[in-house]
């Protein structure tokens, strides 16, 4: 439990940080797959299993703020 109001804004921004990045490379990572596959000489296989690894970390990453968030039960969370 946070009981520190500053901890809690830290933990909020990085949290926020996060999303954002995440969000953004997840709507632009499937455009760059074919950049993946001519500039890094990969094949289609490889470069589908960086978006395969970006969205199991995305459910991972979700799981745990889920698990997180009913621990702390904040009403900003």
């Amino acid at each position: 439990m946070i009981n520190n109001k500053g901890e809690r804004v830290y933990i909020q921004r990085r949290l926020y940080a996060y999303h954002f990045i995440n969000d953004g490379i997840t709507f632009v990572l499937p455009v760059l797959m074919a950049s993946f596959y001519f500039e890094f000489n990969l094949n289609w296989f490889q470069t589908g299993l960086i978006f395969a690894f970006n969205s199991l970390a995305t459910i991972i990453f979700q799981l745990i703020v889920g698990y997180y968030t009913d621990q702390n039960k904040s009403k900003y969370f």
